[in-house]
């Protein structure tokens, strides 16, 4: 719709101010509805992220702390190894 306001306008006087002020209206209206969507959509996209990044923290410790059961484990191990030696 925006190739509307491309006419030449200026040529209609009053009429043609009128009728570009409808279709700047018409434009404004359509363009902050868009500006609304996409800041539906980036919310949307935030709140995921934010989900997603505090599941990755949650994996994180659960891999340390298996890291570390797996350390202590492993030195357990060369003890009772070098008991036996």
């Amino acid at each position: 719709m925006t190739f509307i306001l491309t006419l030449p306008f200026d040529r209609l006087g009053f009429l043609g101010e009128l009728l570009q002020r409808y279709f700047e209206g018409i434009i404004s209206n359509e363009l902050i509805g868009n500006a609304e969507d996409f800041m539906r959509q980036y919310w949307i996209v935030k709140q995921k992220a934010e989900y997603i990044m505090g599941q990755r923290d949650i994996v994180f410790a659960q891999l340390q702390r298996a890291a570390e059961e797996l350390e202590e484990a492993e030195q357990r191990f060369k003890e009772c190894m070098d008991e036996f030696d």
